[in-house]
Order: structure tokens, then sequence, then C-alpha cells
């Protein structure tokens, strides 16, 4: 009877612990980062320029240590992003290839300063 006491104090105490853990704040760098790589590698299907970029999403699965980026463009098109840690290698995970299409080869590079950012808000 002690041990299953022992046992499910242990467990809620980790659970507790695990609750408690500093969130990772993502910083407008990082979001810079993030937005500089889709001005870069990304063209919309019909033509139109990105003019406007919103994070909606920038947050840290729990369970896959994996980071998770919601973006839509020119409030119109959805786009998901992923990467391991942040500030490593960033990969398209989600898209509608009839209004997106990811550059293979011919990489361009777009100033950000004319475009429109809007960061993720902080969570805490």
């Amino acid at each position: 009877m002690k041990k299953n006491i022992l046992i499910i104090l242990s467990a809620i105490i980790i659970i507790i612990l695990v609750g408690c853990q500093k969130k990772e704040e993502v910083s407008t760098y990082e979001q810079d980062r993030v937005a500089q790589y889709i001005l870069d590698n990304v063209e919309l299907v019909e033509g139109n320029e990105i003019k406007k970029i919103e994070f909606l999403e920038f947050e840290k699965n729990a369970s896959t240590q994996i980071w998770e980026i919601a973006v839509e463009l020119n409030s119109s098109y959805s786009l998901l992003l992923s990467e391991d840690r942040l500030a490593e290698n960033l990969r398209f995970s989600g898209f509608y290839s009839e209004e997106i299409s990811i550059r293979k080869q011919e990489k361009r590079t777009i100033n950000k300063n004319n475009i429109e950012i809007i960061y993720v808000k902080d969570r805490k």
C-alpha cells in the first residue's frame, strides 16, 4: 500500500515539474530568420508577390520536441514549417500546392524590409 502511494506521489510530482518548466521564448530575430527563409524559397502560384507574413504559431511540441511554425502569407495563404532546434534547418511541412510553390534550385533573395511582418505574440 505504501509503495503504491509513493508511486502515485512520484508521478504527481513529475507531472507538476514538467508543467512548470520554463517555456522557451521565440525572439523576433528567429522569426525574421524564418521570414527571410520563406521569401527566399516560396513563390505564390498566382504570381502575386508576398507582401505580408503573419506568424500565427511558433511553438515547441512537448512530445516530439520539434518547433512547429504556422504562417499566413498575404492574409490568404497558409504555410507550415518545422525545425528540430531553433536556428537549425527549416523544412516545409504543409501547404497547398495550388497556392504555393517551393523553389527547389533557383534561390533568390528578397529584402524583408519591404514586407510587413506580424510577429507571434508572446504567450505566457
